[in-house]
């Protein structure tokens, strides 16, 4: 019994010492936003508009604006993302801490987005990463750099059989359910994984619609919850005319 106690005590301060970074800095004190300016036409910088190609719905929780769209570097799973934007001042939303409106807005919007994969696809998946704009050196956690800002969003990957045209035209991609998305696809030892497909002219085109349909199939739910989801070109531009 006393060593028990004396075992606990014991992990108690490791744990402890875990939670603690460098040179008496907590976790959370390590963690350092890059606070450098991007170009106006950086690509983190763009506005969201359903008449782009890649973009299946603008999302409003309260008075956040989140965008819905296709990952432009690569198309495995039919791969979605949910960005939490401001049309109006993008910049305002990179390389910083997020409320928790700001996060329970993205969890909402992510699953409205993944119980549509659903309608599509047997599994879909969602992931909040952010690693390519992620940089650890000397103890620290830096988050944005000059090429990539740290921006909230999460993506959607659909799962199932890799040959399928869930999507007629276009197979689904990927590896096989059970299998780990590699989001970089670096292992070629796992089928799936190897290489990144990339979007070829028009089939963005015949997943948008295909996506919006399926939004629409659940969005009294959804809106019930509170979202307000947008995904025409007509009520964007009757949104934008009313402000």
């Amino acid at each position: 019994m006393f060593y028990g106690k004396i075992y606990k005590v014991v992990i108690a301060i490791a744990c402890a010492a875990c939670l603690m970074g460098y040179d008496g800095y907590s976790a959370v004190e390590d963690r350092v936003y890059f606070e450098g300016t991007y170009h106006h036409d950086h690509w983190a910088l763009q506005s969201y508009h359903l008449d782009d190609p890649k973009v299946v719905a603008l999302v409003y929780y309260e008075d956040l604006e989140y965008a819905v769209y296709l990952n432009p570097p690569g198309r495995r799973g039919y791969h979605g993302l949910v960005r939490f934007i401001d049309n109006s001042d993008m910049e305002s939303t990179l390389n910083r801490d997020y409320t928790a409106r700001e996060r329970a807005g993205l969890g909402m919007v992510l699953q409205l987005v993944a119980d549509a994969y659903t309608r599509i696809v047997p599994i879909a998946q969602t992931s909040v990463l952010g690693n390519n704009a992620h940089v650890f050196r000397d103890g620290v956690t830096f988050m944005g750099h000059e090429g990539e800002p740290s921006f909230l969003h999460g993506h959607i990957i659909g799962r199932g059989n890799p040959d399928a045209e869930y999507v007629e035209g276009l197979e689904l991609g990927g590896p096989i359910p059970g299998e780990v998305f590699d989001f970089r696809a670096t292992k070629p030892s796992i089928p799936g994984n190897g290489a990144k497909l990339l979007w070829e002219e028009g089939q963005m085109e015949l997943v948008v619609p295909r996506l919006r349909e399926a939004i629409e199939q659940i969005r009294g739910d959804y809106e019930a919850l509170g979202l307000r989801i947008v995904n025409s070109l007509g009520e964007e531009l009757r949104g934008a005319n009313k402000a």
